[in-house]
């Protein structure tokens, strides 16, 4: 056969490897809150995914099972995740970006206005310290704790009273982002005294 047998064809099959195309996303939660986050990739499959907690590549604290989404535990502060995605053209794996998810700290009072006690006519001040995300908001009442028909004041940490001539109570909540329902001061309450007056004065009078 003076041509030579004819060849077959071969052909070489690229399998792609592992990779991601579309990295988690970083999302913003409030505290005690979960959140999901997922990944896109690509590759020949199988895919694998491990989930990890920390910066990426960083693989000390595994997290999550084998799935293109994790929900992460409640949260109180701010953690940061990411994924691994691997197959048999990959084994080393591709790495994805940090996830990070962002914890807001809600609304909280740590020091509460106190009680005081003023003489009739005067005024003083209630002031309130408080925690959470900036900005937060102040509301001032009048009554007791929980009780909102007599709003008072400005949108401050403190509250100068008008001058007072009986007893009078006052409270204030304080809001954020992550707290809308307010957290609620205790009662403060201002207790007025009356200085000593003569109401009836010693009638002159004659005797033998």
């Amino acid at each position: 056969n003076a041509s030579g047998p004819s060849p077959n064809t071969a052909t070489v099959t690229a399998l792609p490897p592992a990779a991601v195309t579309a990295p988690p996303a970083s999302p913003t939660i409030n505290s005690r809150q979960s959140t999901t986050l997922s990944v896109v990739a690509s590759g020949e499959g199988p895919l694998t995914y491990q989930w990890y907690e920390g910066a990426s590549g960083v693989t000390t604290t595994p997290v999550g099972t084998n799935s293109t989404s994790f929900t992460t535990p409640v949260l109180s502060a701010t953690t940061s995740y990411w994924v691994k995605v691997t197959n048999s053209v990959n084994p080393a794996g591709a790495n994805s970006n940090a996830a990070t998810v962002t914890v807001r700290q809600p609304a909280a009072i740590t020091s509460h206005p106190a009680s005081t006690t003023i003489l009739n006519g005067q005024t003083t001040t209630l002031s309130v310290i408080a925690t959470g995300d900036a900005p937060l908001a102040y509301q001032w009442y009048q009554g007791t704790s929980g009780v909102t028909t007599t709003p008072v004041g400005t949108d401050s940490a403190s509250f100068l009273t008008p001058a007072l001539s009986t007893t009078t109570s006052y409270w204030v909540k304080v809001t954020n982002i992550a707290n809308a329902s307010g957290a609620l001061s205790n009662t403060a309450t201002v207790t007025v005294q009356n200085p000593a007056a003569i109401s009836t004065h010693p009638a002159s009078t004659t005797i033998l």
